[in-house]
């Protein structure tokens, strides 16, 4: 499962009922409320032993009802992702990978929230680097 996938599950497990997109819709137009999720760059840094941390880097916004006000949806939105969101989990409620850096700010009304999500990777040989050689396993450490 790619870590965007997780970042949805995480915010259908939190926000029942609420959608979350992950691509623009056709038409342009979204269901609200609803948040929109967009995987923003990936950095990489090598390690010794062949593995690599990888940093993925994350915007969700959440697009409110226009028939509800505002403020209160904003501030209940915000209150839930900065109090129950310091892991992204499995449908369970398994934590898989802890949010880093976690913040939100209101832009043109909604409520955008950003943050990024670490991983260690290692490659299975001693090869030059091939991305199809790259795993990585979902779950805390002892977790």
């Amino acid at each position: 499962m790619d870590i965007a996938s997780v970042v949805a599950t995480t915010l259908k497990r939190l926000f029942p009922g609420v959608p979350v997109n992950r691509e623009t819709q056709a038409d342009g137009s979204f269901t609200m409320p609803s948040f929109f999720v967009s995987e923003l760059e990936t950095q990489a840094t090598s390690k010794p032993n062949e593995e690599q941390m990888r940093r993925y880097n994350f915007n969700v916004v959440y697009l409110l009802d226009p028939n509800g006000p505002q403020a209160e949806q904003n501030a209940l939105a915000k209150d839930v992702i900065l109090s129950q969101m310091d892991y992204l989990t499995d449908e369970s409620g398994k934590e898989l990978y802890k949010t880093k850096g976690l913040t939100t700010d209101i832009n043109d009304g909604d409520l955008s929230i950003s943050f990024y999500v670490q991983v260690r990777m290692q490659k299975e040989t001693g090869a030059p680097f091939d991305k199809d050689q790259m795993t990585h396993k979902e779950g805390l450490k002892d977790g």
